[in-house]
């Protein structure tokens, strides 16, 4: 009965290891998961039943208690087989060495791999037992396959739902409740369409109607001009009326930015003197400068 353990051992580790990388399991480490689920799922079963909890519960010395003795080490077995003399001593202290030993050697010779839904008639497990203790790995003895399904799915919604309160979402009814809009249609009462009621509703709340596109109206959208502009291009300085730059622009696109200015300061040349010229700021750059220059030329 005494074997290396040393293969088991590092499964177990890679196991550990893979799960906190959470990485793809492979069909070996998905079979150790699985072994180890299954038994929590029976200390939680034998804990209720023998008392002392999952943690703490000690089988009897009885046929009830051997039985299932035998069962929880044949689960172990297949996932962690070097504990098996531990968990002995730990859930039947009443077995002396001899008896131990005889245990371990009845496991080994008699190995078996127990279902789902086997090993719940063996247990005589009930959908109440089932539910209470949230077994994942051991079917109930009363419920059908397609019975166990609906009941992970209702349980499931049940704990979503619970999930979305905890977060603050409202439930359908509240929201049906606190938007109606659509399902009293207060436009039919004011003789008004749909449309129009919600524009009215926007211009009150100074917002736009949902759905409004938002974008720029097409009449506020100046013609494109193909005109290469410096980065350094200056704003339209004060005293030039900026439509009369942009129609000129418009009409001649191959004329320069910088005659396009001078034809719309020529009109107010002849007040100008070589002393005139504006105060730099940072609304001037190079290109009003040369502006101011040459419109001073010609006035002078």
């Amino acid at each position: 009965m005494y074997k290396d353990f040393s293969a088991e051992v590092s499964g177990t580790i890679a196991l550990k290891r893979a799960i906190r990388k959470r990485k793809k399991l492979t069909p070996e480490q998905t079979r150790l998961l699985i072994g180890r689920l299954r038994i929590g799922d029976l200390n939680k079963i034998f804990g209720r039943r023998y008392g002392g909890g999952r943690e703490n519960y000690m089988f009897p010395e009885d046929d009830s208690g051997h039985e299932d003795l035998i069962i929880l080490l044949q689960h172990y077995l297949r996932s962690n087989p070097h504990k098996m003399p531990r968990i002995i001593k730990l859930r039947a202290p009443w077995a002396d060495a001899d008896r131990a030993n005889h245990l371990l050697e009845h496991v080994a010779a008699y190995p078996r791999q127990w279902k789902a839904q086997t090993l719940g008639r063996e247990l005589r497990l009930t959908a109440a037992e089932w539910r209470l203790l949230d077994l994942r790995t051991i079917a109930p003895a009363d419920m059908t396959v397609e019975e166990r399904k609906q009941d992970r799915k209702l349980r499931a919604r049940l704990r979503k739902r619970h999930k979305r309160r905890a977060h603050g979402m409202k439930s359908r009814a509240e929201f049906l409740a606190a938007n109606d809009i659509s399902r009293t249609k207060p436009w039919l009462a004011s003789g008004m369409s749909r449309a129009t009621w919600y524009r009215q509703q926007a211009k009150v709340k100074g917002g736009q109607p949902p759905g409004r596109d938002r974008s720029v109206h097409h009449k506020e959208i100046l013609k494109a001009v193909d005109t290469p502009v410096s980065p350094s291009q200056p704003p339209v300085p004060e005293g030039i009326d900026e439509r009369k730059i942009l129609a000129a622009a418009t009409s001649a696109p191959e004329v320069s930015l910088t005659e396009v200015y001078l034809s719309a300061l020529r009109p107010i040349a002849g007040s100008l003197t070589a002393n005139d010229r504006p105060v730099k700021d940072d609304n001037w750059t190079l290109l009003g400068e040369i502006a101011c220059d040459v419109l001073a030329a010609i006035a002078a």
